[in-house]
């Protein structure tokens, strides 16, 4: 698998790990084994998975953006006769960054995936099933519904956002795979949202720099959109779980909630968490936000330009399209699957752990005379 330093893939090798018998081989960004295993042991501590992976999980030293990950012809030949599934999940997730550089992981990453996918079918004549980590923005600038038969292309992605734009031509890189004889299954999950148990979530969590701000400028954005999301643990588990159904290739599945979540859920556990917000135009209070972008806390939500144009539904053109997703539940039903409830329960678990980790400053109580409320939960 690639992208195991990272939370998506940190969350998906783990559960790898823990549901299948599989050896895996993490392929880190390093120049030696020893190297290659700190970073990954390091990475999977610090989102408190590192206990869930044992010594059947291998890491690779090697470079995405390389031919053959930059390994020696032999070593690659070696790790291709070996692998018989391949996950992808990394990826460039920077929002802010420009289509150019995005696009040398998201595009130029799945190019190499998929040459050691072809090499292993050249060496022993059994292809692998690859599965590749998309997003649902690489459909975001539909102005229609859209399923999991909904194609992608650059025309379709989220206006504006290139990482979007790259994930969909992304999916037409592995698409051409299929297409010379891979099995392919493309997983488009939506916003990913904190751990259910625990509500510890990671900064490349699009909820984060929106609840930052909104603390940090005193005010929340109203009204604000709806997202697809679903958790993070939620989201590693139907991958896994998918993954393990042998007639399901050929398919693309959509990892999110069948009902998509209302912004306004996540803020009003700021309220009940003690910080005083009142609520402010969605227009006025991303002036607000870039008026104060010097605040380290606001910053990350400046940046994200378009991208967090979705997150508040500023225009029609920033509005997410209904995502249908009946097919991946239908088999994750058949799988054991079941999505827990984004509730009140949740999102208060989601604020306690994001003040625990310091990403938002100690409330100070109860809201102040004069203070409007919050907006109601809204599931």
């Amino acid at each position: 698998m690639t992208g195991a330093t990272g939370w998506l893939g940190g969350y998906l090798c783990a559960e790898l790990a823990r549901r299948t018998l599989a050896v895996v081989y993490a392929l880190v960004r390093a120049n030696s084994h020893t190297t290659a295993h700190q970073r990954l042991t390091d990475r999977l501590r610090l989102l408190g998975l590192a206990n869930q992976v044992g010594e059947r999980v291998i890491a690779v030293p090697g470079d995405l953006l390389r031919p053959r990950f930059g390994l020696p012809a032999h070593d690659h030949d070696a790790l291709a006769e070996t692998v018989d599934a391949i996950f992808h999940s990394a990826a460039s997730v920077n929002l802010a960054a420009p289509y150019e550089d995005a696009a040398q992981i998201n595009i130029g990453g799945v190019r190499t995936v998929v040459e050691l996918a072809e090499r292993r079918t050249e060496l022993t004549g059994h292809p692998p099933r690859l599965h590749h980590i998309s997003t649902l923005g690489a459909i975001g600038g539909l102005r229609t519904e859209a399923d999991e038969r909904t194609p992608a292309a650059s025309h379709t992605a989220a206006t504006g956002v290139a990482y979007a734009r790259t994930k969909a031509v992304a999916e037409q890189e592995v698409l051409a795979a299929q297409a010379r004889g891979t099995p392919v299954t493309i997983l488009r999950p939506g916003l990913i949202t904190a751990d259910y148990t625990t509500g510890h979530t990671w900064e490349s969590d699009l909820l984060v720099p929106l609840l930052r701000a909104s603390v940090a400028v005193g005010h929340y954005p109203d009204p604000a959109g709806h997202v697809p999301a679903d958790t993070i643990d939620t989201v590693a588990a139907a991958t896994v779980a998918l993954a393990r159904r042998p007639a399901i290739t050929a398919q693309t599945f959509h990892l999110a909630r069948p009902a998509p979540l209302a912004i306004t859920t996540a803020l009003a556990a700021l309220c009940r968490a003690g910080y005083p917000l009142s609520p402010m135009p969605r227009d006025a209070w991303q002036r607000l936000v870039d008026d104060r972008a010097d605040d380290p806390a606001v910053l990350p939500m400046a940046a994200l330009h378009e991208a967090g144009r979705y997150l508040l539904a500023s225009d029609p053109a920033h509005v997410i399209p209904p995502i249908r997703c009946d097919r991946t539940w239908t088999a994750l039903a058949e799988a054991g699957i079941t999505p827990p409830p984004l509730d009140d329960a949740y999102f208060d678990r989601v604020a306690a752990a994001l003040i625990s980790d310091q990403l938002l400053p100690p409330a100070p109580g109860a809201q102040p005379t004069g203070r409007q409320p919050c907006p109601a939960s809204t599931r």
